[in-house]
């Protein structure tokens, strides 16, 4: 099901910025020729919708139909009107496991669009960082704009990536303490987050090392695109760290729970070992036969209790002494 959508067109220069809410398509193709445009979707838009801006930006049709379809894998197409990037981005959900969602970017000469699968708007600090006219961007042209919007998308995975860091902390203490099914659970969960996070962000790496050959990305703008490839090539190492660590507490798990089943069965073992006589001893007075001396013994009841304390107290000693208990 498709989110309800909202759209901004932003459009600025390095002395001024404003942004739209309430506008068409057909709008769009009257912009001024002097400032950067940026149309931001936070949601897909409809059918109809999507078909006026495709008949309004004559874009590749293979380009526009990708950029809406949430399944479509992440990757970079250099077109001769427009670069085209599909990546996937963290959704940012209280007490829940780790969702994607796709982004999709379309960079010219004098626009960029970015269209959200979801309605929660990522790009708000880059709004902000343009009409606050914090940094550069508002003396920069279009593809300074693109990086700043890249660089939005690869920041949730760092912080993504430093919370599993501290989960899996907690695990290496409470694998040792108390090596429970809860443990595995948290174990089990932090695996597939991290394979969700690995089908995103090693792809990403690929989007933005092709990014250095287009054409659209001049020359003066590449070290900061090389700065983010170079913060996903950091996560992804980070990731694959995580991935070890996890898999040696699944082995420490293992182990644990080994260890604790040894443990159990030893103190079983000592109290068979020693019930084993007495219980030997009970059965053969126990025995119904006419012809037993030694019931017929005025304290033997009180003897063969004492043989049986005796009997439990030195193996006890023993088994001490052997150091299995």
């Amino acid at each position: 099901m498709k989110e309800p959508l909202t759209q901004q067109w932003i459009q600025f220069t390095a002395e001024d910025a404003s942004l739209r809410a309430n506008f068409q398509p057909a709008d769009f193709t009257a912009r001024a020729s002097g400032p950067v445009h940026w149309v931001n979707f936070c949601g897909f838009p409809d059918d109809e919708s999507w078909a006026a801006w495709k008949g309004v930006l004559r874009l590749n049709p293979h380009m526009m139909l990708d950029a809406v379809n949430a399944k479509q894998r992440p990757l970079m197409e250099e077109y001769e009107e427009a670069l085209f990037l599909s990546v996937k981005s963290i959704v940012k959900r209280k007490g829940s496991r780790i969702k994607l969602e796709h982004i999709s970017f379309v960079l010219t000469d004098d626009y960029v669009l970015s269209i959200q699968q979801k309605q929660q708007d990522r790009f708000t600090a880059v709004w902000d960082r343009v009409h606050e006219a914090r940094g550069i961007v508002r003396h920069r042209p279009v593809d300074y704009l693109l990086y700043r919007l890249m660089e939005a998308v690869v920041l949730p995975y760092g912080e993504a990536i430093s919370a599993l860091e501290d989960h899996l902390d907690q695990l290496e203490v409470a694998v040792v303490e108390n090596p429970n099914q809860a443990v595995l659970t948290s174990a089990l969960a932090l695996k597939r987050d991290l394979t969700v996070l690995r089908r995103a962000l090693v792809p990403m790496k690929d989007v933005l090392g092709g990014m250095e050959t287009s054409h659209f990305i001049k020359p003066e703008h590449l070290p900061y695109f090389r700065d983010v490839r170079d913060q996903a090539m950091q996560l992804h190492d980070r990731m694959e760290s995580l991935r070890s660590m996890l898999d040696s507490i699944e082995a420490l798990y293992l182990s644990s729970v080994g260890q604790r089943t040894n443990e159990i069965m030893r103190v079983l073992t000592v109290f068979s070992a020693i019930f084993l006589p007495i219980t030997f001893i009970a059965g053969l007075y126990g025995m119904n036969f006419q012809n037993m001396p030694e019931t017929e013994t005025q304290n033997g009841y009180f003897m063969v209790l004492g043989v049986m304390a005796a009997i439990v107290v030195s193996m006890l000693v023993w088994m001490k002494r052997k150091g299995w208990w």
